[in-house]
């Protein structure tokens, strides 16, 4: 666990969940095998939000007034959002396999964009939620 980081943080782990608490700046953790929770209180605007997770859910708390770029994927699993994400315009077919790949990944712009905010689990749930 990370309580209270301002100027950035990195943490990993082979095995096991991580929890960050109140951190804010460049925001770097990853896991082999457990699931990732970030309570993030602000996403600066030249900040960068990396987490991965081989098998694992990953939860990220930030604010209502975030503004981001983001790419949130997971192989197995689903990503919500109580954010809204303004995706890029694209045609596709509604069938099982699309379907299937929009329950998996989100990817566009939260508010008017600006930091980088990347997630991936191979085997689990992203949230993104406001925190």
């Amino acid at each position: 666990t990370v309580n209270n980081v301002q100027n950035g943080v990195m943490a990993k782990t082979g095995y096991g969940n991580i929890v960050m608490n109140n951190v804010a700046g460049v925001i770097k953790t990853s896991s082999a095998n457990g699931n990732i929770t970030v309570n993030a209180r602000e996403i600066i605007p030249t900040g960068e939000l990396l987490v991965f997770t081989e098998k694992g859910n990953i939860k990220i708390s930030m604010p209502e007034d975030t503004n981001a770029q983001v790419q949130a994927k997971t192989v197995s699993g689903s990503v919500f959002s109580e954010h809204s994400i303004t995706t890029k315009p694209r045609t596709m077919k509604f069938n099982r396999q699309t379907i299937s790949q929009l329950r998996r990944e989100a990817s566009g712009t939260i508010g008017t964009g600006g930091s980088s905010i990347k997630v991936h689990t191979n085997r689990g749930n992203i949230s993104l939620v406001q925190s």
